[in-house]
């Protein structure tokens, strides 16, 4: 193989690779919330846009009652919230925006008749590097049609 031809499939394969390195997101991390007496039981999955995300645990055990919203956490973020009875699945898409990042829920209900019953749910964002919840403007919404 000549130089000029070995030097080519060098630059490319480089060019390629470092490609590969810079994208951003796409990741999606899945889990759920179990049934509990008169609560349905809860699929959870998360889009992540930013590529620092590097997983997410459903009800992360031992932390403290905080208010809805976005919270600092040694591991990274936590996000509570006030969820129904009857929520079949919530899709979360964080994502950055300008100067901070955005975490979007859409909730989808089952079609069933429920009682109107108020449950806390929390998620826990592994992240790969910090990220203040301050940064982060979170909002919930109805995905029912």
């Amino acid at each position: 193989m000549h130089a000029r031809t070995l030097l080519s499939l060098l630059v490319a394969m480089v060019i390629a690779a470092g490609c590969n390195f810079l994208s951003v997101g796409g990741a999606t991390f899945g889990g759920g919330f179990p049934e509990q007496e008169g609560v349905e039981s809860t699929t959870v999955q998360l889009t992540d846009k930013t590529g620092e995300v590097t997983d997410m645990t459903v009800d992360p055990p031992n932390e403290p009652p905080t208010p809805d919203g976005v919270s600092d956490h040694a591991d990274g973020l936590v996000v509570t919230w006030t969820g129904g009875a009857c929520d079949a699945s919530i899709d979360f898409v964080f994502e950055q925006v300008g100067g901070g990042y955005t975490l979007t829920g859409t909730v989808v209900t089952t079609d069933e008749v429920c009682i109107m019953l108020g449950v806390p749910r929390r998620i826990l964002l592994h992240l790969r590097t910090p990220i203040p919840a301050g940064s982060v403007v979170f909002t919930m919404g109805d995905g029912a049609p």
